[in-house]
């Protein structure tokens, strides 16, 4: 019995610096070359032994101290958002942003191959009801024109094209993830119901008029019917419903790694069902489903946020200190390229860095004492000569292996139009999530570049047994704090949002205080943090 893909179902309604290091491993007389793309933890760390500001001020000099209106501190994607906003209300504004190129979890790389992504690298069919994303899809190319139904038009070049995905298990590649080989009447029993469960939450509607399940997420229905979800676990809601199919929770906990970096265990379960429920993109040629990437993932999206502002942006800028004053905000940064301490003195600020590191830079932050969690992650760029072809579908865009620790890998080549390519770049990611996130980060930055190059060619070798021989080049990149983690409690926290409706003249804008670290949510929380200063300068 064959089940619909999530995309199916969806569509029917049912931060590194510039250093590397490099090494080498012997493959039956053939080198592989290894770089480890160095992490920018060396530079947070200096937050984290920092002294104070007082401290910093006696021993160190300050270079110069600048004027603006607004300073927006974080050049991930909700920063970006915020200052695209800024600068078409023409706002002065500066970006402060740690490393030497801006896009957070999205920046990407590039060889004589292909581009590739480091991070996000997709962008599933947006709901109608984000207008500004809409618009700034429209000023980038992804969306060429509308119907005479009003329905946007996506380019078809950067519209993923097929094969999709498809999935290892039991050694064959079958079409779609959700598993469909050797299962017995009770998973097939399981998967049913749990659709079935997730087609109610879509098109549930609470007492306040409101989607049970939206994008932005503050726009979903507070009916407490739905938000006692964010109180237990995926894998409790799964018991309560008691779905103990092992392929259907293979598959569930590989969708919350996916988003979430997280397992079933440590998911809330308003978070899980949200990553199935909230989509309800519709388009003249794309439907929920359907997803927009490009051979350098998500990072193209960044380069359209970054053109217009480039001179806008500071690189190297490591903030130290955030001091609310009566009348004005003064900001300490250390340009970590130059060694050298700098002042910025502005009227409002939108803090778009997530929260372990606000904890540290903004004085009188209220909420240290919230668990806010980061998984770290490990992920790969393999370049590679073609593969055997094994039995079933053929190589897709995301290519799962079953019972997999990782989430497999992504084809950066998929999108080319030259179908016969003599080499390849595979996105591999591999969620560090079995321990705390405090052991995962330990254990993952004590690893070498070979034992981290072992682990992965010893998974994919599983679906592909001539990858050694056919490798060429391995890239590494360990994300230590990844993406927010949406543990039961942290969406849907009265403390946070009461804070965050009281912050003025400081804006606070990172996707984390949504709990769920998409580029739907970190492009509106920096949409939202400057329309309201720009709101405030009409007033």
């Amino acid at each position: 019995m064959a089940y619909i893909s999530r995309k199916q179902f969806l569509k029917f309604g049912v931060a590194a610096l510039a250093v590397a290091a490099s090494g080498k491993i012997w493959f039956q007389k053939k080198i592989l070359a290894i770089q480890m793309q160095a992490s920018n933890a060396n530079i947070g760390h200096l937050l984290r032994n920092k002294k104070t500001s007082s401290e910093l001020l006696a021993k160190h000099t300050i270079t110069d101290s600048t004027e603006t209106r607004v300073a927006i501190i974080g050049g991930g994607i909700s920063g970006l958002s915020a200052a695209r906003i800024l600068k078409k209300n023409n706002i002065p504004f500066v970006l402060l942003e740690l490393n030497n190129q801006p896009g957070g979890n999205a920046i990407s790389g590039k060889n004589e191959v292909s581009a590739y992504p480091w991070g996000a690298h997709y962008l599933p069919i947006p709901n109608l009801y984000q207008p500004e994303l809409i618009n700034f899809l429209t000023e980038t190319g992804v969306i060429t024109e509308t119907n005479e139904l009003g329905l946007p038009v996506y380019n078809d070049y950067y519209l993923c094209s097929a094969p999709e995905e498809r999935l290892f298990i039991h050694h064959y590649w079958q079409e779609g993830i959700i598993p469909e080989t050797a299962l017995k009447e009770q998973d097939h029993r399981d998967i049913k119901t749990f659709f079935e469960l997730i087609s109610h939450y879509k098109n549930a509607i609470g007492s306040d008029q409101k989607e049970a399940f939206c994008i932005p997420i503050e726009n979903s229905s507070q009916d407490l019917e739905f938000l006692k979800l964010d109180k237990q676990t995926m894998a409790d809601f799964l018991l309560q419903h008691e779905l103990k199919s092992t392929y259907l929770l293979w598959y569930l906990n590989y969708c919350c790694k996916d988003d979430f970096g997280t397992p079933l265990n440590k998911t809330s379960a308003w978070a899980g069902i949200h990553y199935f429920a909230s989509r309800k993109g519709i388009a003249a040629n794309a439907t929920a489903g359907d997803v927009l990437t490009w051979p350098e993932g998500n990072n193209f999206l960044v380069q359209g946020l970054t053109k217009p502002i480039k001179q806008n942006i500071l690189e190297n800028a490591l903030v130290v200190d955030v001091n609310q004053k009566p009348n004005e905000i003064e900001i300490l940064y250390l340009n970590h390229a130059k060694n050298t301490y700098h002042k910025i003195i502005c009227k409002q600020a939108i803090i778009a860095t997530p929260q372990y590191i606000n904890k540290k830079i903004i004085r009188n932050y209220p909420l240290t004492h919230l668990n806010f969690d980061y998984f770290p992650w490990l992920v790969a760029n393999i370049t590679t000569l073609p593969l055997a072809q094994n039995k079933g579908t053929e190589m897709s865009w995301d290519n799962v292996l079953y019972t997999s620790e990782s989430l497999g890998y992504v084809n950066a080549c998929h999108q080319h139009l030259d179908s016969k390519i003599p080499k390849y770049v595979l996105t591999y990611y591999l969620p560090l999530c079995k321990l705390s996130a405090k052991e995962e980060r330990k254990l993952a930055f004590e690893k070498t570049q070979e034992e981290w190059a072992e682990i992965v060619l010893k998974d994919l070798e599983k679906a592909h047994p001539d990858l050694r021989q056919q490798i060429e080049k391995i890239d590494l990149k360990v994300w230590g704090h990844a993406m927010i983690s949406p543990q039961t409690g942290v969406i849907w926290n009265t403390e946070k949002k009461q804070f965050l409706n009281n912050s003025e003249p400081i804006y606070y804008a990172h996707s984390d205080l949504s709990g769920i670290s998409i580029f739907e949510e970190a492009f509106y929380q920096g949409t939202k943090a400057a329309q309201q200063i720009c709101k405030q300068q009409v007033l």
